[in-house]
């Protein structure tokens, strides 16, 4: 008899993957360049994007993922890092995280991004307390691809594909986790 089977062993990972993540505030001296670079770049990219334009203009803030990834084979999951921005300054670095289960093959490259249409949504979500769940996916190798919005009280989500193949009727859960920045007078 299995103690586990997989599916509960990919959960438990992932669970203590998210309890490992740390929230301590970090320096702006403390960012990689790349990564602010990475940031910035698919920032470009999603602003080309005639459907966000309002998005833009209207939110509060947003948070830039510029290279997810997903993967998955009966279960899967998803990771990727990026920077919150408000008044055009980097305010923090997020990370996202997702677990599913169900019918999964494949694997998919995007970027996302999250509009925080008001204070308080931003407020709940720099608290670590935003985690979204279930999805149908049905992605073919897309270069440069599509937006495909979707929205949660005041937050819209756009994720524009890069490529893959991912088929996807899961349930499961995105977790989104937030490092704030402190200036160097804040030391």
């Amino acid at each position: 008899m299995r103690l586990f089977s997989q599916e509960k062993l990919f959960v438990l990972i992932m669970l203590g993957t998210l309890c490992a993540c740390s929230s301590q505030p970090l320096k702006h001296s403390d960012l990689p360049e790349s990564a602010i670079a990475d940031a910035h770049e698919a920032l470009v990219m999603l602003q080309k994007e005639e459907k966000l334009a309002p998005y833009f203009e209207h939110a509060v803030a947003f948070a830039v993922y510029p290279a997810m990834g997903r993967a998955g084979l009966g279960f899967g999951g998803a990771h990727g890092t990026g920077m919150v921005f408000k008044d055009n300054q980097v305010i923090g670095t997020t990370s996202l995280t997702q677990v599913n289960v169900g019918f999964n093959a494949g694997v998919q490259f995007y970027r996302q991004i999250l509009f925080f249409k008001s204070a308080e949504v931003l407020d709940h979500f720099k608290r670590g307390n935003l985690e979204l769940g279930g999805q149908v996916n049905a992605a073919l190798i897309t270069l440069g691809g599509g937006v495909t919005p979707a929205y949660l009280d005041d937050i819209a989500i756009f994720t524009q594909l890069r490529g893959g193949l991912l088929i996807e009727v899961s349930i499961g859960g995105h977790y989104y986790g937030f490092t704030p920045l402190i200036t160097e007078q804040d030391n």
